[in-house]
C-alpha cells in the first residue's frame, strides 16, 4: 500500500525500537529496497571504502577485496555486479548507485595458510562501510542472493584462495511508493523486529540467558 508518511516520518518510523541506549548511526540504520534516483560523489564512495580500510581483522591481514561498480566512476563493474544479482534484487536494485562485490581472500598473506576468520571479518569491513555510509545519510543494503560462479567468471576472481561473499547497495532512500512490488512495500513498511536478548546472549552454559543487565 502507498506510504502516506513523508520521507522523514519514514525513516525514524524504522528506527530501532531497542531495549538499551543505541548510537544514533546503529539504532537508525536498516535495509531498505526502495531507493532513489540520486548520486553518490567519488568522495563519498572513497569515505566508504576507507571505512573498510580500517577494519578489524585477524592477524591484520585484511582479507576483503571489493570490487566496486559505481554509475558514473565504473559504470563496466557495476553492470556485471548488477547481472550477477538474482532477478529479485534487480528489480529494486534499478536506481542504486553503488554496488559493491565483497570477497574474502581465505588464506593467511603471512604463511599462505588457511584463514577461517576471513568471512567473519569481510562481515566487519561491510559493516564499517554500511556505518559510514549511514553517518552521511547513505543506506545499504546487502544481498546474499547473487550468482557467485558468474563473479568469479566476469571479474577473473582466483577460485583458489578468493571467495565472492556478498554485494552490498548503497544509496539515497525513497518512499516505498517508489518499488513496484506490492510485497516489497509491505515489507518496506513492516515493523522491525529482532530475537530478544536473551536468546541470543547466554552466560554459564550455551543457551542460559545472561542475565547481568535482563531477565
Amino acid at each position: 500500500m502507498p506510504s502516506s508518511l513523508p520521507l522523514s516520518a519514514h525513516l525514524q518510523a524504522h528506527q530501532s525500537p531497542a531495549d538499551y541506549p543505541l548510537h544514533p548511526l546503529l539504532a537508525n540504520r536498516w535495509s531498505p529496497r526502495a531507493f532513489a534516483d540520486e548520486a553518490i560523489s567519488s568522495n563519498q564512495v572513497g569515505s566508504i571504502l576507507e571505512a573498510a580500510r580500517w577494519s578489524a581483522s585477524c592477524f591484520n591481514a585484511q582479507p576483503w577485496r571489493l570490487l566496486v561498480g559505481h554509475t558514473t566512476q565504473s559504470p563496466e563493474t557495476y553492470d556485471k555486479i548488477f547481472n550477477t544479482l538474482v532477478e529479485f534484487n534487480q528489480t529494486w536494485c534499478k536506481p542504486v548507485p553503488l554496488l559493491i562485490l565483497a570477497v574474502a581472500r581465505t588464506t593467511f598473506p603471512h604463511n599462505g595458510k588457511p584463514n577461517p576468520h576471513a568471512w567473519h571479518d569481510v562481515g566487519l569491513a561491510t559493516t564499517s562501510m554500511m556505518i559510514q555510509a549511514q553517518a552521511m545519510g547513505i543506506y545499504s543494503h546487502s544481498m546474499a542472493g547473487f550468482d557467485a560462479e558468474a563473479a568469479y567468471d566476469a571479474f577473473a576472481i582466483p577460485r583458489n584462495e578468493y571467495e565472492p561473499v556478498a554485494v552490498t547497495a548503497f544509496g539515497y532512500p525513497a518512499l516505498p511508493d517508489a518499488l513496484t512490488d506490492d510485497g516489497m512495500k509491505d515489507s518496506e513498511t513492516a515493523p522491525r523486529v529482532r530475537q530478544p536478548l536473551g536468546e541470543m546472549a547466554f552466560a554459564n552454559h550455551f543457551g542460559q540467558p545472561f542475565s547481568g543487565c535482563f531477565t
